[in-house]
């Protein structure tokens, strides 16, 4: 069995801050991507990891500049039913290992003196499980997980350090996910480091209601190596969740925020919390309630990064006793 990403777990062990990058939808509107290097997908931000990897290339770089950890792969809508909305769903191979490539050649090429992996992400396919009667949107458990299957064996050939499942709403689907995800990499003989993000509102509530305690019923005895919170919310509504989950949960913990609750600009979601106060609330998570592994979501940036980094300096993931 080979093992991948022992960096990330012995960064987990030796209870160093682990900083995630920010977001990448937010990077590629403000670079004025053209509507050609879309190649008809308009809207799918995936393709550009075809027709652009230029510009990922230099997202992925400057975030790693910025002081992150872990980079991630440009695929949260890389899977076969996501893409098949934009006509790609054959491409789903091509795609995951390219965005891996991309991000392996970015560590590579940053030179940077602190530890730097790359994290294939995996976003929702859109069709909960969980949902009863017979809506079109409900899929098969064997189906889902042929979907992971397919998306997690391609991001590990792409030469992923770890995996990521992130704002997971569906907790059927997430172990739907988690099934298929350890079966590819026990048929490639590979061992690598696995997460798992769900997404909450304001209240500590999925989608479909499930709360904290559910999330951890439903993956907190799936071996993962982490366990954390991603998205929907901004650092000082996620709060209340983190702290419930480092209450409840005795292994390692994220949290993901956006900059920032979102408001409606021009039709436009805009973020605002700078990177100063972003980093003021996540830092003593970390330092004093022993949060392990953090980062950015919607609206962060290179900056938010950078003011994370600079919080976290000298400071150790603080000893819990759950």
């Amino acid at each position: 069995m080979q093992r991948l990403g022992q960096k990330f777990l012995d960064l987990l062990s030796s209870r160093t801050p682990i900083l995630f990058d920010g977001a990448m939808g937010t990077q590629i509107q403000e670079a004025g991507v053209q509507l050609e290097d879309f190649r008809g997908h308009n809207g799918c931000n995936e393709i550009l990891v075809l027709s652009r990897p230029d510009l990922i290339l230099d997202i992925h770089k400057r975030y790693l500049c910025a002081g992150a950890n872990v980079i991630e792969t440009n695929t949260f809508g890389a899977n076969s039913i996501k893409l098949s909305e934009y006509g790609l769903a054959k491409s789903v191979r091509e795609i995951n290992v390219a965005a891996a490539t991309i991000a392996r050649r970015a560590v590579e090429e940053a030179c940077c003196e602190h530890a730097c992996l790359v994290c294939g992400t995996m976003g929702p396919t859109g069709l909960l499980l969980s949902t009863s009667g017979g809506g079109k949107g409900r899929r098969a458990f064997s189906e889902i997980a042929d979907v992971y299957r397919e998306q997690a064996g391609a991001l590990a050939d792409g030469g992923a350090d770890l995996l990521l499942l992130e704002t997971m709403q569906d907790l059927r689907e997430l172990r739907a996910a988690v099934f298929a995800i350890r079966r590819v990499l026990d048929e490639k003989g590979l061992s690598v480091p696995l997460m798992a993000h769900a997404t909450v509102d304001g209240n500590g509530r999925m989608l479909l209601g499930s709360d904290i305690a559910a999330f951890l019923g439903a993956a907190g005895n799936l071996g993962l190596d982490c366990l954390g919170l991603n998205c929907s919310t901004g650092p000082h509504e996620m709060k209340r969740s983190i702290l419930e989950l480092l209450r409840l949960y005795d292994g390692a913990v994220s949290m993901m925020p956006n900059a920032g609750m979102p408001e409606n600009i021009a039709g436009r979601a805009v973020y605002k919390m700078d990177p100063a106060e972003f980093a003021d609330v996540i830092a003593p998570l970390v330092a004093e309630s022993g949060l392990a592994v953090t980062g950015g979501c919607c609206g962060t940036s290179p900056a938010h990064i950078t003011a994370l980094r600079s919080a976290l300096s000298g400071k150790a993931v603080a000893a819990r006793s759950v």
